[in-house]
């Protein structure tokens, strides 16, 4: 996943994921790779991206 978004941070696409299969929301206060991250995730119901 980390090559179809452009990251490399293994831990936030392991956020992502655990929060898709869990439909849970992400908290954050650097959304940007999260972001890139679940748009290549493409998932059926999208987690809320909370920014504090």
């Amino acid at each position: 996943m980390c090559g179809l978004a452009g990251t490399s941070d293994a831990v936030e696409a392991t956020v992502v994921v655990t929060a898709v299969r869990e439909t849970a929301a992400i908290l954050t206060s650097d959304p940007g790779d999260l972001r890139a991250l679940l748009d290549a995730a493409r998932p059926g119901v999208r987690p809320a991206l909370i920014v504090l």
